[in-house]
Formats: structure tokens, sequence, C-alpha cells
């Protein structure tokens, strides 16, 4: 639990003091959407679907409403994490693992999204 926490203080900690956007996206050239309110939805984790909603992420700007949220969709996202963090240098630096949840913990998180943001 105490990993959790500290998991949503940094993110609180990185939009509000560095006046990042919550909605911010990424689109690979397929056209996959990635942002943090799908990457929350799509880990299942609740908590952090609730805090970003409330530091102003929005689902309709995140791609939430036209996301596949089935594994294909995941897998589909995940791919493009790993592209970026290929990219930017980073995969060899921070511990790396599948951030996709069960398709009942994704649905409770995809229904605080859409019913909050």
């Amino acid at each position: 639990m105490a990993v959790c926490g500290l998991r949503l203080a940094m993110v609180e900690l990185l939009i509000t003091r560095l006046r990042l956007n919550a909605n911010m996206t990424d689109t690979d050239t397929m056209g996959a959407k990635v942002s943090p309110l799908l990457m929350a939805i799509d880990s299942g984790n609740v908590d952090m679907v609730q805090l970003l909603v409330k530091l102003g992420a929005r689902a309709a700007e995140s791609g939430v409403p036209n996301a596949d949220f089935s594994k294909d969709g995941s897998e589909t996202r995940e791919m493009v994490l790993r592209y970026l963090r290929s990219k930017l240098q980073i995969d060899n630096f921070y511990y790396w693992m599948e951030y996709r949840a069960k398709l009942s913990r994704v649905k409770r998180a995809l229904s605080v999204a859409l019913s909050e943001g």
C-alpha cells in the first residue's frame, strides 16, 4: 500500500507543481493513443483514476470514450509505452512491468472515469 500511496503523491506533485496537463496524450504512428487516464484505467487503479480526475483529467480529452479496453487494445497501448520508453532511453533505468489488470478492475476504473470525468 505504501508504494501505491507514493505513486499517487508523485503524480499529484508532478501535475500540480510542474503544472503538467492531466489530459496530455501521445499518439503513435498507428493512431494508438496513450494518456495517464488511459493507463490508470488499463491498470485498474481506481485511486489513480480518481486523483487524475480531481487534477483535471477528463475522459473525453484523454481519449477514453473511443479507447479499446479489450486485451488487444491494452496491449497496443503497452507497446506504445514500451516504444516511448526506448525512445527516451529510460527502458534500462527503470523496472518495467506489464500494467494491464483483470478486466473486472479495468471496468470498475473505467466506470469511475466516465462518471467523474
